[in-house]
């Protein structure tokens, strides 16, 4: 490997202080988001006593939010004890775990590669780059962190694991399956920690004469306690869920509207790695609509053919396609997911083309000074893309008036808004927010018909509100009796009891 050791762990200091340091504005920001819920208002991590039901894995049958991932439940229960509700301690480990992602990234490319400054390029390139700015601001999606985390470990200590040098098998082995199965405890694109195991033996390890007995048990013991795990996962979970009330809609009814629409996310994701622009918390159709079926699908299989010929060209390379492949699989919607796209779906993916990036930099040439200065050039520009990015998360208030801009289609982004104006006590301003929701959702949210409920009620107008809670019960059952809304982590307390009034009122009358 080029470079002198101390290089080495110069550069992978710097890349993690780098990644760190450019978050250090957001360790003053509110909670916002799914972070309103999972920490603010569900008590569930505030519990000290649940921590034993997620290291025993009993929280899969339980009806909580990430009941599936019971790493990031254990981590968040941790934070919790330590910071209770208070949002800065739980974005400084967002914050160590982004640093340690790309220093573990780093000491990995290097070691696939064998070229320091490359890697180093390619891992600043993956932690400055703006799409993390919703995985790392965002508390309720630490588990992208998590998962991103242990499977780079599980990797880096695979790369120690020597068949026939003493100390070199249990150790290194032990720590990358217990990192690998903690990859899967943390998110379902976790199951891509035994296949890119697989790879990395199969493509890079596999020597004639060699013995391969250790790393076949490796590879078997890590792939049998994962699919154990999501065995469990999908066996255990709650048949009735007061959360999950609606289940997960289909991307498309068949399976050939299915690859069209999805090679369109997978196109759209494609841009925002190529050139971040327009991100926001909440895509949808309207994110969509200058991106062709035809041609995304045509795009999707020229890059397929163009990976496909890369890997058989150069095995390193083939193991970033794969890593790529099996990271992005778990959330392209062939199970039906509630949110079809998002930036924090693409943070592990992009450790494997962080990995395709760097063997493009390692390649000698003359172009290649020219090439380093360019990807220095390009993570400059990131740095300053992701700093733009940042405060559209620093509240509620900024966080849905952003996507209602990029994405005016969303009705989370009006129905966001009015909950902000209405918690600050502007009713108007609220009521005029849920009626453009309501129009967008073409009357059918029932958390906006709620909303205007609130609204009407907040502003006298008694008649109105009880119309649309009606409405609003319709669509959804469970606003027949408000306070299972509070269980469902739709609503506070002191919201439901404005509900539970409205119907009272109504009934009366």
């Amino acid at each position: 490997m080029s470079g002198h050791p101390r290089v080495h762990r110069w550069l992978l200091l710097l890349t993690a202080l780098a990644a760190f340091a450019l978050y250090l504005p957001t360790l003053g920001y509110d909670f916002a988001y799914d972070s309103l819920v999972q920490v603010g208002l569900d008590d569930y991590i505030h519990q000290p006593a649940h921590l034993l039901d997620c290291l025993s894995l009993r929280v899969l049958g339980q009806d909580v939010l990430d009941f599936n991932r019971p790493l990031n439940l254990v981590s968040l229960i941790a934070d919790a004890q330590l910071w209770g509700k208070n949002p800065a301690g739980f974005r400084l480990t967002h914050l160590f775990l982004h640093a340690a992602v790309a220093g573990l990234l780093f000491r990995w490319l290097r070691i696939i590669t064998g070229s320091t400054g490359a890697s180093a390029l390619a891992a600043l390139i993956f932690a400055l780059h703006p799409l993390h700015v919703e995985t790392v601001v965002e508390i309720g999606y630490r588990e992208d962190l998590l998962v991103a985390f242990f499977l780079l470990a599980g990797l880096n200590a695979a790369t120690a694991f020597e068949p026939g040098r003493p100390g070199r098998v249990w150790g290194p082995g032990v720590l990358t399956f217990a990192c690998l199965v903690c990859a899967a405890a943390s998110k379902e694109n976790g199951i891509a920690g035994p296949v890119a195991l697989a790879a990395y033996w199969a493509l890079l390890r596999r020597e004639p004469g060699a013995p391969k007995g250790p790393w076949l048990a490796l590879i078997g013991a890590t792939s049998v306690a994962v699919g154990a795990f999501y065995a469990l996962r999908f066996g255990l979970e709650p048949k009735h869920s007061i959360i999950f009330a609606q289940p997960a809609p289909r991307l498309a009814a068949d399976p050939m509207e299915w690859l069209l629409t999805q090679s369109r996310i997978w196109t759209a994701e494609l841009c925002r790695v190529v050139w971040p622009t327009d991100l926001c918390a909440d895509y949808g159709p309207y994110n969509l609509r200058n991106i062709d079926a035809v041609w995304a699908l045509s795009l999707v299989f020229t890059l397929a053919v163009a990976g496909g010929v890369w890997a058989f060209l150069n095995r390193r390379a083939a193991l970033g396609v794969v890593i790529v492949l099996a990271a992005i699989a778990p959330v392209s919607n062939l199970l039906p997911i509630y949110r079809p796209m998002a930036d924090r779906y693409l943070y592990l993916p992009m450790t494997g083309l962080a990995l395709l990036l760097a063997l493009a930099l390692a390649r000698p040439g003359r172009w290649r000074p020219a090439a380093w200065t360019g990807a220095g050039l390009v993570a400059a520009l990131l740095a300053a893309a992701t700093l733009r990015e940042e405060p559209f998360w620093r509240n509620g208030a900024a966080l849905w008036a952003e996507v209602a801009r990029v994405n005016p289609y969303s009705v989370n982004g009006w129905l966001g808004q009015g909950d902000m104006a209405l918690d600050s006590g502007r009713y108007g301003e609220a009521l005029a927010y849920y009626q453009k929701g309501e129009v967008v959702a073409h009357g059918g949210s029932a958390q906006v018909c709620a909303g205007l409920a609130l609204a009407f009620e907040a502003l006298g107008e008694h008649r109105k509100a009880a119309e649309n809670l009606q409405r609003a019960t319709k669509l959804d059952s469970r606003f027949a009796r408000p306070e299972t809304l509070v269980r469902a982590l739709m609503y506070r307390d002191d919201d439901a009891r404005r509900l539970s009034l409205i119907n009272q009122r109504a009934q009366t009358h």
